[in-house]
């Protein structure tokens, strides 16, 4: 479900406030200049998660290029929650129209829905699952384990965005 862009547009801009200084937002690929760069994976990047104040039931994802190369943060995160096996489903609607390359030292945010705002039927996650998806977007291996922020509460709505390259566009969704 779309949240009022103008409300989201706004906690976008309070959280990239927030952020400013903390990591350089990605850029587009440019046409045909992908097929040379490697997808990010966890060997040359770090993941770190944020609670943000609104939208309500948010957390921020962002991953950060922490390696010597360039590379591409594909499709969306594969995520799952504590005990939960399942993955989350992807905000179709915020597929971005090219994929997000990252230069070293460049940030890539996906928003994270953790729940409805009833909030029934969930659990709390002491832990969040973070994998990334390969060039044809399957999960790759060797996902990372983040310590759930506290409160973490996720239903059966959680949906994760696809990586985009500034703060408002993940946190619209």
């Amino acid at each position: 479900m779309k949240k009022n862009i103008g409300t989201a547009l706004a906690a976008g801009a309070l959280t990239a406030a927030a952020l400013a200084g903390s990591a350089v937002q990605a850029q587009a690929a440019p046409a045909g200049d992908s097929t040379a760069i490697a997808a990010c994976s966890f060997q040359d990047t770090e993941a770190t998660m944020q609670d943000l104040p609104t939208p309500i039931n948010h957390h921020l994802l962002t991953l950060t290029n922490t390696g010597d190369s360039r590379c591409i943060a594909y499709g969306a995160p594969w995520t799952t929650f504590g005990a939960r096996q399942d993955p989350a489903g992807v905000v179709e609607d915020s597929q971005p129209q090219s994929t997000v390359v990252l230069d070293p030292g460049q940030s890539a945010y996906a928003g994270i829905l953790l729940s409805s705002a009833e909030g029934s039927g969930g659990h709390r996650a002491a832990n969040i699952r973070v994998a990334l998806s390969d060039r044809d977007g399957g999960e790759q291996r060797g996902g990372h384990v983040l310590s759930a922020l506290p409160d973490t509460w996720v239903d059966n709505t959680v949906r994760v965005t696809y990586w985009q390259s500034g703060v408002a566009d993940a946190v619209r969704y």
